[in-house]
């Protein structure tokens, strides 16, 4: 049987995508552009695909290191709640980075159970008005759902992480995690007969690579793209629009421009 999509032709609504701040290793230059979007813009949602915070003083990586003993967590937890308060945040999804706060504090059993040491709470959510997506979040109006993208395998190219979680899932996916743009779709057929078509897309990344030193070795480079993306449904039907950032923070979206 031919599996057919339901829309609600009534449904219309614009949602802002940002992926990956990292913060304190954010784009500065382009989250000052977002501000001014999501300002001249109304969006229904404001979404994130997670990675908000580094957390880098407590990573695996950093054990052992200098990094490790810098008393910087706390003044980088609050510039990233301004960041996303000053951003409209609706819906933040879970990410590896924000598991690193569990990683660290399962070294300690006995803190596991406290209520302030659960992520959400960490970061005062509730306070911001911010959702706390621990699993996929279907968003609304679509057939689409929201995820970090560690949840399968990475590919060097754009979209194509998405889309091999999509084909697992059986839903068309928006994620971040490669620091990769990226829009790319796979269809089935059955008997002639076009059944459904996965999408999958990657939303780039909002970090300042020449701040962060394991890029050294490469010369501060990286196959990454920073940008976000718009998704507007018009009666029901989705549409997409990628915004890469320039260098310098300067990006084009919604026929103006900013920066």
């Amino acid at each position: 049987m031919r599996m057919t999509i339901k829309r609600d032709r009534s449904f219309n609504a614009r949602y802002l995508i940002c992926s990956d701040l990292q913060v304190p290793f954010q784009f500065d230059a382009a989250i000052s552009n977002l501000k001014k979007l999501v300002k001249a813009f109304k969006f229904d949602l404001v979404l994130n695909v997670g990675d908000e915070l580094d957390l880098n003083t407590i990573s695996k990586y950093s054990q052992g290191k200098a990094e490790s003993f810098q008393q910087t967590l706390n003044a980088d937890r609050d510039l990233c709640k301004d960041i996303l308060y000053d951003l409209k945040t609706d819906v933040i999804s879970r990410s590896n980075h924000a598991d690193r706060l569990f990683q660290a504090v399962s070294q300690v059993p006995g803190l596991m159970a406290l209520p302030e040491l659960q992520y959400e709470k960490f970061m005062g959510f509730g306070d911001l008005g911010i959702y706390y997506a621990k699993k996929p979040y279907e968003i609304p109006g679509s057939d689409f759902v929201l995820c970090h993208g560690d949840e399968g395998n990475l590919s060097k190219i754009g979209g194509s992480s998405a889309l091999n979680i999509a084909k697992t899932w059986g839903r068309s996916v928006i994620s971040g995690h490669s620091h990769r743009m990226g829009y790319t779709c796979h269809s089935e057929a059955f008997g002639g007969r076009l059944q459904r078509v996965l999408v999958g897309i990657e939303v780039g990344h909002t970090c300042n690579i020449s701040k962060m030193s394991y890029l050294a070795k490469r010369n501060y480079y990286a196959n990454w793209q920073a940008g976000a993306v718009i998704m507007t449904i018009k009666r029901g039907h989705p549409s997409f629009e990628m915004i890469r950032f320039d260098t310098d923070g300067s990006f084009t979206a919604l026929g103006k421009a900013f920066g």
